[in-house]
């Protein structure tokens, strides 16, 4: 890296761990979500266009161990045991043989009637939408990147969010989401119900505001900025 002219990164954190490249040529670039895509929707109106009259907890993109998709999962009975029409939403992104894991788990361990499966192609903003919290347990960011994009279209969409405590994390959402510890259901499960049961209305205008400043058109013009200054074009 330290041959290249520049290096992009998209937190400051990441940065932090280059110890080895120049800081100079290190250039923190978040990354972009489609904030015209992802915008605020009447939550009710879509409950109603989609049949569901319950509240609603989602979770979307990859489902593998990497994502922290096993503490949700393990979360869901003390949940549901708490408030039984909860209704847990899952939409993946990869269509193999670890969703039929999944889905047999959820089977073996009783809580099939407060969990469904979304495999085929959906309008995915009109769920984030819909939803009442988006779950989102990263164990770490390894199976994700620096900005994960889940994350920063439900404040988009001011959907609340529960997701895990990181420093990327808190980082990109300037901390305006709930927080659960990594790698516990006890906390997993806590964050959750606390948010279901009243989820502070700041954090999710502060959220969205947050979220704006990774619409792809801003994104693209520091990066345009960045060629400039490497490339200049003689006129």
């Amino acid at each position: 890296m330290n041959l290249a002219d520049a290096v992009t990164v998209p937190t400051k954190v990441f940065l932090g761990k280059l110890k080895k490249v120049k800081n100079k040529k290190i250039h923190v670039i978040f990354s972009h979500i489609n904030t015209d895509k992802f915008s605020p929707k009447n939550k009710l109106e879509l409950k109603k266009k989609y049949g569901y009259n319950q509240r609603i907890v989602f979770y979307y993109g990859a489902m593998w161990e990497v994502k922290g998709i096993d503490y949700l999962i393990d979360a869901i009975p003390k949940i549901i045991e708490c408030n039984k029409e909860v209704l847990f939403i899952f939409a993946p992104r990869n269509k193999d043989l670890r969703i039929k894991r999944y889905q047999k788990r959820i089977k073996d361990i009783g809580i099939k009637e407060n969990c469904r499966f979304i495999l085929e192609d959906v309008k995915i903003e009109d769920y984030v939408n819909m939803a009442d919290l988006i779950a989102l347990p990263y164990p770490s960011l390894i199976g994700t990147e620096g900005n994960p994009s889940c994350l920063l279209e439900a404040m988009a969409c001011k959907t609340p969010v529960v997701t895990t405590d990181l420093p990327e994390i808190r980082e990109t959402t300037n901390s305006y989401v709930m927080f659960a510890e990594p790698k516990s259901v006890q906390s997993l499960t806590k964050s959750i119900l606390i948010a279901l049961r009243e989820y502070p209305g700041g954090l999710i205008e502060k959220a969205y505001k947050r979220s704006q400043e990774f619409n792809i058109d801003k994104v693209t013009n520091q990066f345009i900025r960045l060629y400039q200054e490497l490339i200049p074009i003689d006129k």
